[in-house]
């Protein structure tokens, strides 16, 4: 009796936690590394962002941008989600030089914005770079920056040229 309730109870629970999405186990992690998560919203695109919670106000202001993360599911077909398998960028953001960590549009969230040209084709257009380039000015006036560093990763190099 008791190996067949602990079946039914327990497959359920392990199914449910199947069930967490990108976005959330990416706050569980900022959590346990001393970071909070927070969306930023921007004409066009909401950007997921993971933030250092004893970062002050500083005259420079570090920011690591996501490569393409996930963007295509074959050499020639789009992902239907471009949202990191991994949070490698992410944990660099927090490791030994911190700073904000920036997804791009898309990624961890999907906007009415979002289709898959917003990381395949047209993931250095004007709308995409704009996006990036408000999320950059908003945390530089939140910490009262004076000047910025970007560091990215794969696509992330491009995405403020």
């Amino acid at each position: 009796m008791l190996p067949r309730l602990f079946t039914v109870t327990a497959l359920p629970l392990m199914l449910l936690a199947g069930c967490t999405s990108p976005q959330q186990k990416l706050a569980q992690w900022a959590q346990a590394s001393g970071a909070t998560t927070t969306v930023i919203n921007t004409v066009e695109f909401p950007i997921q962002a993971v933030i250092p919670t004893n970062l002050k106000p500083s005259s420079r202001l570090t920011f690591y941008i996501e490569g393409d993360g996930h963007a295509w599911a074959t050499s020639s077909q789009p992902s239907l989600d471009p949202t990191p398998r991994s949070f490698a960028v992410a944990k660099l953001a927090m490791g030994r030089y911190p700073g904000i960590y920036l997804a791009r549009p898309c990624q961890f969230i999907m906007s009415p914005a979002c289709n898959s040209a917003a990381w395949t084709d047209a993931r250095f257009s004007p709308p995409v770079v704009e996006a990036m380039n408000a999320v950059v000015e908003q945390l530089v006036q939140r910490y009262s920056a004076t000047s910025v560093e970007l560091i990215g990763y794969s696509g992330g190099q491009r995405s403020h040229c």
